[in-house]
Parts: structure tokens; sequence; C-alpha cells
């Protein structure tokens, strides 16, 4: 593993992998191909005047391992920040982005609901069901 500056050249991926075998998103979702293919090879294909060709990169959580982790010092993780923010300018976040950045709507969903899961999951049956 190299010790030099991570650079934002999607030219120096070998396509090796590493970053994908290392990544979270990647390890627990198929709707995320994984941070080569939406960082560096997707790079390729993106031009400044057209819409982003891949929606796929909105699931990367920008945690940096793939970055860390790449043997030739490729910025995956800001690569991928960079598509993140020019496809926000292009579409509406999602859902999904939404209800997770405000945790106290979660907490609010979750005290009303309290009363009729709390006694629904002591049932045998109900918990079989989940």
């Amino acid at each position: 593993m190299t010790t030099s500056t991570p650079t934002l050249s999607a030219d120096l991926c070998l396509k090796c992998n590493i970053c994908t075998a290392a990544c979270p998103v990647a390890a627990v979702t198929e709707l995320f191909p994984g941070p080569k293919a939406v960082g560096p090879q997707a790079q390729r294909f993106r031009h400044p005047r057209l819409p982003s060709p891949d929606l796929s990169v909105a699931w990367c959580s920008g945690c940096g391992t793939c970055t860390r982790v790449c043997p030739h010092g490729v910025a995956i993780a800001e690569i991928n920040i960079q598509a993140k923010a020019r496809l926000a300018e292009e579409h509406a976040p999602p859902l999904r982005d939404h209800v997770i950045s405000r945790p106290e709507w979660l907490g609010f969903a979750g005290s009303l609901a309290a009363p009729i899961a709390n006694p629904l999951l002591r049932l045998g049956a109900a918990r079989w069901a989940l």
C-alpha cells in the first residue's frame, strides 16, 4: 500500500476491487455496486454539462474506507462525494435522506408506535412473523 497523497485521477484505478471488498455499503445492499463502479469507473463517463449517468452513487455513505484501502492512492471517496454533490443539484434528495437526517422525526414516530408495537411484540406469533 502506498503512502502517497490520494489523487482524484480516475486513470490510476486498476479495478482491483479492493475498495469494493472493503466497502460496508456494498456488503449489505445490491443497490450499490461498489465504490469502484460509481467512482473512478463512472467518472470516465461524467460530463460537466450532462446529467449524471449513475444514480447509485447516492448510496455511498462517504466513510472513506475505499480511499484508505486503495493501493494506488486514488481518492475514491472524494470522487464519489463530488458525484453525489452534482447528483443532489440535478435531483431532489430521496425521502430516505430526509428521514435519516432528522432523528427527531424517527424518535417521534417511534414513540407514537410504541403503545401498539410493544404489546404486539409480546405475542409469540407476532415475533415469529417478524
